[in-house]
């Protein structure tokens, strides 16, 4: 038994010598509270990232700090937008009338600029040395400081200062469109969905699950409420379905991107140019919104040839007002099976170069969105597709070749390729 202890207590020593009273992960918190001893537990708490895990960890930071009835006499909130840097350090220094822990959260504490911001507007220089220096001192003995913020800039010295001082929980998750961040941010939204299922025994389609964050974004809190909406909906209801997320998610998901291809993909030539000019205004470069409509086309060109193969072959897989069940029972096993077979034919060509921008389903499992696809091709005839594709590659070169107004070149395409 002794020994058990003596390896316990050597491997909460590694952990925290391992971590330094630094940074650690989000997903490290339940070890690392798991891991302090009372000696050892620090002043300064600075959780920062996405707003949806910054309140999941504060709150398992409070719970840890006080218990129970504790909270009572022995927690204070403060409002970070609201709290000045003097309220926070008179709640701080106030002493407690019993021995018990005593602690102060300040949730939302702009800290530190956002994005494109040169400082904070809610504190002025002084406010920030002032802090800093505060955070350097000792504070009241089992008195406790959680505080949590949207944003972060670890090259600034006050963030130095903090980690020297305590710990920062870095609850950031990417939030790029890259294929490795994407696949974070839906690995994430998925423990979300698990945790919340799991409590409530219930179950969801994988096809839900793409729908609704297709819907809603990579934005955790309202996808979190989404779902308990959803449990709600379905009642006794063992899974929610397509159907369900259909019924009462409405679309949330702000992405001009691509509301643009979509728009264009419709022939909705006013829309499109509306959500083209808040690219713009949002100082999107030209040569990526061109580079999204290239890839919205290219794919609506190989869901065509598809299409008009399969009709004459006779088969006729998929026509026009299809709805999503016929979709899923009739086209896509053929589209996997187009796939499969497209597969085989490049990889005689060229066993090593990877082939999924050239396939219509690689994420069979996602259907909806191929569905769409389908339904947005029935817009077009093959020959308006390649020649639409024919114009676009025209205008990268011009733009890459800097001749023309380019805002007015694309707007021009644009029209044109929703009237033809």
């Amino acid at each position: 038994m002794q020994r058990s202890l003596k390896v316990r207590f050597m491997d909460c020593a590694q952990y925290l010598e391992s971590k330094n009273m630094t940074e650690i992960n989000h997903k490290e918190i339940n070890q690392y509270l798991d891991s302090l001893l009372e000696k050892n537990i620090p002043k300064l708490f600075f959780v920062f990232g996405e707003e949806y895990i910054t309140r999941k960890v504060f709150e398992k930071i409070l719970n840890f700090l006080l218990s129970g009835n504790q909270k009572e006499l022995g927690y204070e909130l403060l409002e970070g937008e609201k709290a000045g840097v003097s309220s926070i350090i008179e709640s701080i220094s106030t002493y407690s009338f019993t021995s018990a822990r005593f602690v102060v959260g300040v949730k939302n504490v702009p800290l530190f600029p956002k994005p494109g911001e040169k400082q904070t507007l809610k504190f002025s220089k002084e406010d920030i040395l002032t802090l800093k220096n505060f955070i350097k001192t000792d504070f009241p003995k089992n008195h406790f400081l959680i505080l949590t913020s949207l944003s972060v800039d670890k090259r600034k010295s006050l963030f130095k200062t903090i980690k020297l001082a305590g710990v920062a929980v870095n609850c950031t998750v990417p939030r790029g469109s890259r294929m490795a961040d994407k696949k974070e941010q839906t690995a994430f939204l998925r423990t979300i969905m698990n945790n919340i299922l799991l409590k409530r025994k219930k179950q969801m389609d994988m096809d839900a699950f793409n729908l609704l964050i297709n819907k809603t974004g990579f934005e955790p809190a309202t996808f979190a409420d989404n779902i308990e909406k959803l449990v709600i909906f379905i009642n006794k209801q063992q899974k929610i379905t397509l159907n369900d997320v259909m019924a009462i998610v409405k679309r949330t998901k702000k992405d001009a991107i691509y509301e643009l291809t979509n728009a264009v993909a419709k022939k909705n030539a006013d829309e499109a140019l509306f959500y083209l000019k808040s690219l713009l205004d949002k100082e999107f470069h030209i040569l990526q919104i061109l580079a999204a409509l290239i890839n919205q086309i290219r794919k609506l060109i190989i869901v065509k040839s598809f299409v008009e193969t399969s009709k004459q072959k006779g088969t006729n897989y998929w026509q026009r007002n299809q709805n999503y069940n016929s979709f899923i029972q009739k086209t896509i096993p053929q589209i996997i099976k187009s796939d499969k077979n497209l597969i085989k034919k490049l990889e005689q060509i060229d066993n090593k170069k990877p082939f999924t921008d050239l396939l219509i389903a690689s994420n069979p499992k996602n259907t909806f969105p191929i569905f769409k696809l389908f339904e947005r091709s029935d817009n077009f005839s093959l020959n308006e597709l390649i020649q639409s594709l024919i114009n676009l590659s025209e205008l990268d070169f011009k733009f890459k070749s800097s001749t023309g107004d380019s805002i007015v070149l694309i707007q021009e395409l644009i029209i044109k390729m929703c009237t033809i």
